[in-house]
Order: structure tokens, then C-alpha cells, then sequence
């Protein structure tokens, strides 16, 4: 709270003039903690090796690493370190940076944060981030990256994030989403917005972003405003409760350095994809310029469907919601299977 005057059981004020903390609960039999350092690592040191530490606790604000601090320096290889618990982020990335088997959990707004040039995260555990209920609409989750050229994420479990699994945005070229296993985080799985020339392969994400999902948020694997990405090769499972499967969203997005931000020239191909209820759609939808969407050249062909019920309306094409036979009828899964046996 604000002031002293203002606290209320299950708040409380930080007088930081008096040095002192004020709360309304009876402390008798837990313990009471608080962080007032704002990182482990930052500064302006280029080409640092941190491994094998636990980082835990610190006072960073949201979209700030613990580790990397707000303006992360080039070159840093971050391996086999367990980071947990602090307020913002847990590892903020940049230029060259190599984050590798670490145990990334718990944080108050997100796991992990980076932009820049070649990054690479690989054998993570990225899990339960986002204690402090940031808003996910805002920036809340597992990890996050901006403005990159040549992104890795290869091999990482995202489990339990309370926001978004994987998200790639603003002007991302060449980004790569192979080999992770994406699983049960209340947004969507894996999101790539405003990207161009990116892969997503491999991966196996399932039971995203349970509830209510309208319109085509809430994919398991969500494709917005990009243009020439594969998707390719994954396992996508919607829970019976909510979600989507594989989104292509085309919305008014402004211009970058490669001109519009458009949905255009995407392939979606030999992914298995399972609906375990009524409910989830794959396809592609807009809600600025349907034209220029229809005639983008979006591919989706030779994925395998499994659902309980063959005949329902599980894919958005064109401004409609459509069949199988309808969304063959468009030219779409030419080399596609349908049936109705859901795999374990």
C-alpha cells in the first residue's frame, strides 16, 4: 500500500525513509522476507560466463532480468543456474547471449526476456513464472523476445506459466521454435507476431490456454501478422475444456523495415493435431484487410486430424467457420487425413 493508514490484512507498506515494513498479519510462525538489491548480474562487461548458481529474490522490476538487468551487455553464456523467485524477470537476453540448462521458475512477471542478435535458449526448464499476476495481456509468463534476428529456442519444457509459453514479437527474422515441450500455461503455447522467415518444428504443446478462447486466441501455436514461416512436424493437442490449435491472425499491425506486417505465405504442414472435445479451430482469420489475407497464399496441407466428432466446424477460413469438406472445398488440405480416433 501506499502509506501506513492504508494497510489491511493481507497488505502492507514499505516506509522506506524509517526503514521499515508495516503489515496487518500476525507474522507468529511464518517467515517474513523482502528484496531491496535490483539484480545479481548486470553492467556493461561483455563475453561473461555465469554457471552453476542459484539466483533467487532480488527486487527487479518487470521486464528486467535479475539477471542481465534492464540493458543486457553482449555475449553472455548463462548455464546449469537455477533462478527463481524474483520479482520482474528471471534472465533478461541480449546480443550473443547462450542461456542453457537452467531451472527458470517461479518469477514474479516472467521467466525469461531478450532481444537483439542470435540467442539461443536451449534446455530450460521455464515453469510457474508470473507469482506476482501481471497482467499476460500486458506481459506475463514464460518467455518473451522483441526485435531479434536469428532466435534459437530449441529443447526447453515450458510447463505452468501463469500467461503465454512462448512469444516471439515485434520485428523477429529468422527465428527457429524446434524440439520443446509447451504445456498447460494459461495463454497460448507457442506466438510468433510480426516475425518473418521463421521455423516451428518439433514441438509438442498441449492443454494451452484452457477456458474461453474466442475467436482464434488461445492457439496452441499462434502465427500473427508474420509472413513466411513453417510450421512443421509438431504435436498439437487442445484440451476438451478450451484452446485452439494452429492460428494464422491477421489484424492492423503497422509497417516495418520489410514494409506491411502482413499474413502471408505460410505453411502449415504434417503437424498432428488432436481436439479433444467440441470445442478449438485451426485456420486463418482477420479482422483488417480479409482480402489481402485470402490472396496471401497461407497453406495449410497433409496434417493429421483426430477429434471426436468428424463432422463439426473446427477450422476459421475466410470470415467463416468451416467443415472438413468445407475447408477442402477453399483448396486447403489437399494431402490432409480426418478421423476419429484420439491417440493417448
Amino acid at each position: 500500500m501506499r502509506s501506513r493508514s492504508e494497510v489491511r490484512p493481507g497488505t502492507w507498506h514499505f516506509d522506506y525513509d524509517a526503514d521499515r515494513i508495516w503489515f496487518a498479519d500476525d507474522p507468529a510462525g511464518h517467515r517474513v522476507e523482502t528484496s531491496v538489491a535490483r539484480c545479481a548480474f548486470s553492467g556493461e562487461a561483455i563475453d561473461v560466463v555465469i554457471a552453476t548458481l542459484v539466483i533467487e529474490k532480488y527486487a527487479i522490476p518487470a521486464q528486467m532480468g535479475a539477471i542481465g538487468g534492464q540493458y543486457p551487455p553482449a555475449g553472455w553464456s548463462i548455464h546449469d543456474c537455477e533462478v527463481r523467485l524474483n520479482h520482474g524477470t528471471g534472465i533478461n537476453m541480449g546480443d550473443r547471449w547462450a542461456v542453457s540448462g537452467c531451472r527458470i521458475q517461479d518469477n514474479g512477471q516472467k521467466g525469461v526476456g531478450g532481444s537483439g542478435r542470435h540467442l539461443r535458449l536451449s534446455a530450460c526448464e521455464i515453469s510457474r513464472n508470473n507469482f506476482a499476476h501481471f497482467d499476460p495481456g500486458w506481459e506475463a509468463g514464460g518467455a518473451k523476445f522483441g526485435d531479434t534476428v536469428e532466435l534459437n529456442v530449441l529443447g526447453n519444457r515450458v510447463v505452468g506459466n501463469l500467461g503465454f509459453g512462448l512469444l516471439a514479437e515485434g520485428d523477429v527474422v529468422g527465428a527457429r521454435f524446434d524440439g520443446n515441450v509447451v504445456l498447460d500455461n494459461a495463454r497460448e503455447g507457442i506466438s510468433s507476431t510480426t516475425a518473418s522467415g521463421g521455423v516451428i518444428v518439433g514441438n509438442e504443446v498441449r492443454r494451452n490456454s484452457r477456458g474461453s478462447s474466442p475467436w482464434m486466441w488461445g492457439a496452441q501455436i499462434l502465427v500473427r501478422n508474420s509472413s513466411d514461416l513453417e510450421i512443421t512436424g509438431n504435436i498439437v493437442d487442445v484440451a476438451a475444456d478450451g484452446g485452439n490449435a494452429i492460428g494464422l491472425i491477421q489484424q492492423e499491425c503497422g509497417s516495418g523495415p520489410r514494409g506491411r506486417y502482413l499474413t502471408q505465405r505460410n505453411r502449415v504442414h504434417d503437424n498432428e493435431i488432436i481436439f479433444r472435445g467440441a470445442v478449438g479451430q485451426a485456420g486463418c482469420v482477420a479482422d483488417f484487410d480479409q482480402a489481402s489475407m485470402d490472396a496471401g497464399g497461407n497453406q495449410f496441407d497433409a496434417n493429421r486430424y483426430h477429434m471426436p466428432d468428424t463432422t463439426l466446424a473446427h477450422w476459421g477460413w475466410g470470415g467463416s467457420e468451416v467443415t472438413w469438406t468445407g475447408l477442402r472445398t477453399l483448396g486447403q488440405e489437399a494431402n490432409g487425413s480426418i478421423d476419429s480416433i484420439l491417440p493417448p
